[in-house]
């Protein structure tokens, strides 16, 4: 690549954390650094996309098809966590997505910033939503009555003092300096994370997307910068926070005012005054697998 490694103008590496506080951090940073890109998307291969660039090759092939309008709901055997949307068509199709997850997508929200009871972390779904109206937020307003309509669930917010990973400029102070590019670049890869023209709500975007906690601006820094993350991908995110020292940054954790989505039963159940369960989806038959392709 064309950039240039930052490095730490003391020489050598910095060391910012003790082993607990580094084991802290990696922990609450979870699967950040097994991602290709910085959306956080899934990028498993699922082939065959029609001219539209919707399908439902596998891993959707056995979500049942749906009328125009319609949504469906099952639970899911496995954790998969795969979240595809189509913008040509409207569709959303989630597949062993948490509780957690499906109010996060439904909601445009960071996933780490949904409080979710202990009694429904256990639950993986299986959704597809295919809006008849393709304008921008129908199918996530479908999932959002899915969720209060069909799984009798509240989601309201509520600033709540939480654990967070706070981002701040290390002791020795901050390493870059101002782009003067804006681009708006930030390319993860593996063991490398690459800026041009990019500003920090970019940076804890990537870090909330991606973290069991919700993450906190701290730097003060306004301005757009280039910089070089580099690692040992094999050391996960114990390396990764120790190369936040070359450009003069740390996380810790600390509690902090969190702005958060708090999910609980709502108080409107069905007539009998019982909570609506998921419908189970039979398997697509072959016509209705294609049909959706």
């Amino acid at each position: 690549m064309g950039c240039t490694r930052l490095s730490n103008r003391n020489g050598g590496s910095m060391s910012l954390f003790n082993n607990n506080l580094r084991q802290t951090v990696a922990a609450a940073l979870g699967a950040i650094l097994v991602l290709s890109s910085c959306d956080g998307s899934s990028h498993d291969d699922v082939p065959g996309a029609a001219a539209n660039g919707e399908h439902t090759t596998s891993p959707f092939a056995h979500i049942k098809a749906q009328p125009p309008g319609g949504k469906w709901i099952a639970e899911a055997r496995t954790q998969r966590n795969l979240v595809r949307e189509f913008k040509g068509t409207g569709t959303i199709y989630l597949v062993g997505v948490s509780l957690g997850r499906l109010i996060a997508v439904a909601h445009g929200a960071e996933i780490s910033k949904v409080l979710v009871a202990k009694k429904d972390m256990a639950t993986y779904y299986d959704v597809v939503v295919r809006p008849e109206d393709t304008a921008p937020g129908t199918a996530r307003s479908m999932l959002r009555s899915l969720v209060s309509d069909r799984l009798g669930l509240n989601v309201r917010p509520a600033t709540e003092k939480r654990m967070t990973m706070v981002l701040s400029p290390a002791p020795g102070g901050v390493l870059i300096e101002e782009s003067g590019s804006n681009e708006g670049i930030l390319d993860l890869e593996e063991g490398q994370l690459r800026a041009v023209g990019a500003d920090i709500a970019q940076l804890i975007a990537l870090l909330g997307k991606n973290s069991k906690v919700p993450v906190v601006d701290e730097t003060e820094l306004p301005g757009r910068y280039d910089y070089l993350l580099e690692w040992d991908a094999s050391n996960g995110a114990f390396a990764f926070i120790q190369s936040l020292g070359d450009i003069g940054l740390m996380l810790s954790p600390g509690l902090r005012p969190v702005e958060s989505l708090v999910v609980s039963d709502a108080k409107f159940l069905d007539d009998a005054g019982v909570r609506p369960t998921p419908v189970p989806v039979q398997p697509a038959t072959s016509t209705e697998q294609e049909e959706t392709h």
